[in-house]
């Protein structure tokens, strides 16, 4: 457990930990994976200019390894958070993390994205909020990863998400 869910600040929890939410604060650039009250991880993000990046609760719908587009604009995996195209993707444009420039996703590095899509499963809770919450000092532990599986490979579709 230390390994995943450091809480050098914390003693280890005695009660078993909650199910994983992914909070996203677009004010600060960040998106935050929670056990309950507990930080597993934090990332910095790209999100949709002009505030296209939908507001609410939502759920992880779909996860792609790999998905396609035109140039590779989605990066290494894919993670279908609303209906209507939006997704939780790599890019292929890392500069354009911590800034405002998609038509609605949210952006992360592609070794962030591909240890995210390690944790979360279907129906994980995602929070999108304009809003920032104070975050503590943060330090990712050592990258955690798991292989995809072979029904997350879609090779014959073509996503058109809101990169």
């Amino acid at each position: 457990m230390r390994e995943v869910v450091p809480l050098a600040l914390f003693p280890e929890p005695t009660v078993p930990l909650q199910p994983l939410q992914i909070r996203i604060q677009q004010g600060s650039y960040s998106l935050v994976l929670y056990s309950g009250s507990h930080p597993v991880r934090r990332y910095p993000i790209g999100i949709g200019k002009d505030g296209l990046t939908p507001e609410g609760y939502f759920f992880i719908l779909q996860k792609i390894s790999r998905p396609r587009g035109h140039g590779d604009i989605y990066g290494t995996r894919g993670l279908i958070f609303a209906d209507g195209g939006y997704a939780i993707h790599g890019t292929n444009t890392p500069e354009s993390i911590g800034q405002a420039h998609s038509l609605g996703c949210i952006r992360l590095h592609n070794v962030d994205v591909e240890e995210l899509y390690s944790f979360v499963s279907l129906g994980t809770e995602v929070i999108v909020s304009a809003h920032n919450q104070p975050l503590r000092t943060w330090s990712n532990p050592v990258r955690f990863f798991l292989t995809a599986g072979p029904d997350e490979e879609t090779p014959q579709v073509v996503y058109h998400w809101l990169q």
